[in-house]
């Protein structure tokens, strides 16, 4: 089943790859540069902002544009670097996991340098450019707060994030993965699904365990879920078998927990529990469900 507010989002955020294609000339276009020229323009793109510093720092006024851009924080945003390239490769404006005065920072004059990304404030040796060295390559004249500000605030982050860095690692920004598939709809929808579905493992558990299967690999729970979908569009078949998985069908023995019954025994047998005898009575079914026809 589609979620509709995450189509609808990702049909939106579309727009952001619109508007980073250079060869892309349209009339809405130039909304967004009338709005973001002041910010850096694309540098607010393909930098890593959150929904809240989105809002605060940049005040666009045109909801249009607002909305567009809070979609996009949602998607672009990523809170973990997971190796020294990803740190390297982060954006230094706009970007919520760089702060000073809690607060993601934009320097004109340093971004007119083209002063970037973290790997342009680091020397041959990997060190990072000293107050001198910085002035000498390029040309600037600073206060030297900015710059030791700057730097506190990158050693930081690297203090936090290093020891869980993985090396070798490769690593593709969500920006650099829009603007190569061929379809930026599917990419942002399945990035909004995939926080906010979680795998009901507490089930499968339970139904390993009813039928006497140690092997979590030995149900495979993708074709379990489509099983009905492929033999019938009967809408009560499909919700029983929802219910079914999901254990969300009361048995008299639960029905009895809760006082709507006196008797927890199965209602075929009348002899065991139903909450034992089920896997008994719906058997069949049950196999049906979870390992198909055959």
């Amino acid at each position: 089943m589609i979620d509709i507010q995450s189509f609808s989002k990702s049909l939106k955020a579309t727009r952001i790859k619109k508007y980073l294609d250079e060869e892309n000339q349209g009339k809405g276009k130039f909304s967004f540069d009338l709005e973001l020229e002041r910010h850096g323009g694309s540098i607010v793109l393909t930098s890593n902002l959150n929904k809240e510093d989105t809002i605060e720092n940049l005040k666009v006024k045109n909801c249009f544009i607002k909305e567009t851009l809070l979609i996009w924080a949602e998607v672009n945003f990523d809170d973990h670097i997971k190796s020294e390239k990803q740190f390297l490769e982060q954006i230094l404006w706009h970007n919520s996991l760089v702060r000073i005065d809690n607060c993601p920072i934009f320097y004109q004059e340093w971004f007119d340098r083209g002063i970037t990304k973290v790997k342009h404030l680091k020397n041959a040796s990997n060190n990072f450019l000293s107050l001198a060295e910085m002035k000498r390559k390029y040309s600037l004249n600073f206060c030297p707060l900015k710059y030791y500000g700057l730097m506190s605030a990158l050693k930081s982050l690297w203090n936090k994030c290093k020891n869980a860095c993985i090396n070798n690692c490769n690593y593709e920004s969500f920006v650099e993965k829009l603007t190569k598939c061929q379809s930026a709809n599917k990419l942002v929808y399945t990035k909004l699904i995939s926080t906010k579905c979680t795998h009901p493992t507490h089930n499968q558990q339970k139904w390993l365990k009813d039928c006497y299967q140690n092997d979590v690999d030995s149900i495979n729970w993708r074709d379990a879920y489509q099983l009905a979908s492929k033999y019938t569009k009967s809408t009560r078949i499909l919700e029983f078998q929802y219910k079914f998985l999901h254990r969300r069908i009361a048995t008299n023995d639960f029905r009895t927990k809760i006082a709507v019954r006196d008797n927890p025994n199965c209602s075929f047998c009348n002899e065991e529990q139903e909450i034992k005898s089920c896997s008994i009575s719906f058997g069949l079914v049950l196999k049906w469900f979870l390992f198909g026809m055959s």
